[in-house]
């Protein structure tokens, strides 16, 4: 998980700064959210900063919570820093090294779609109580609707089975090391939810990433297997999956 060039760092709360100090910086190429993300290495460890100027409808206090409730429970980024000045949202987390699953080579894909699927297992496993945030139907389709969007599609919704989810379990978050896992990054969107909030993200990736017939043949079988689901409800599946592609 490389990073760009070197890029000075705008100026930082005085905690963050002292914690940064000495480490060399790129600026991460995605950009896919609101939040500016920085790699900083040093010859024995790597962390990762992200930054929200201003008010954006990403928080970085989001996952910030939920990586305080987690607290080394499952492999996760260990939350370093998390605070607001000037206000603008600042978050340092140490870096989870690996390959993400979506950029192994094909020879290597059953052992990714292994990790996927066990990792998925721990994560909906873990006790719920106390979960901070609650992404259970109700509170996803206020927040659409908040947004202006039309949930008339959504209203014959199914039972839900609440468990602490990733909310966003797609590939490029899911990292693996010597073909384990190696971690679970990018918590903004997780939460209380029904398992299937993860399976419609989990399938949708594996077919983006590792083409749809595959996927279809062999990946989705596997990974329900590996996960320990016996019999998948079709139709829940096609729920949630159009529930997150209007999130």
């Amino acid at each position: 998980m490389g990073g760009g060039p070197s890029t000075k760092l705008p100026s930082l709360p005085d905690e963050l700064a002292e914690l940064t100090e000495g480490y060399a910086l790129s600026r991460f190429p995605y950009y896919e959210t609101a939040a500016k993300i920085y790699r900083l290495s040093s010859e024995d460890s790597g962390l990762y900063l992200k930054i929200i100027e201003g008010q954006q409808t990403l928080s970085l206090e989001r996952e910030s919570r939920i990586l305080r409730w987690i607290d080394g429970s499952i492999p996760t980024p260990r939350l370093l820093y998390y605070g607001v000045q000037d206000g603008n949202e600042y978050q340092l987390t140490t870096e989870v090294t690996g390959t993400p699953t979506y950029q192994v080579e094909p020879a290597e894909r059953e052992h990714a779609v292994k990790a996927l699927g066990e990792a998925l297992r721990m994560i909906h496993s873990m006790n719920p109580s106390g979960c901070p945030i609650d992404n259970r139907i109700g509170n996803r389709l206020k927040q659409l609707q908040e947004n202006d969007v039309d949930t008339s599609q959504f209203k014959d919704q199914p039972d839900e089975s609440l468990v602490f989810t990733h909310g966003d379990y797609c590939l490029p978050n899911i990292i693996i090391e010597d073909r384990e896992l190696s971690g679970v990054i990018d918590w903004d969107y997780a939460g209380l939810a029904d398992p299937y909030a993860d399976f419609a993200s989990c399938v949708w990736s594996m077919g983006y990433n590792y083409g749809l017939e595959e996927t279809a043949e062999r990946w989705e079988p596997y990974f329900f297997m590996v996960y320990g689901l016996e019999e998948v409800d079709v139709g829940k599946l096609a729920y949630y999956r159009k529930m997150m592609d209007l999130l």
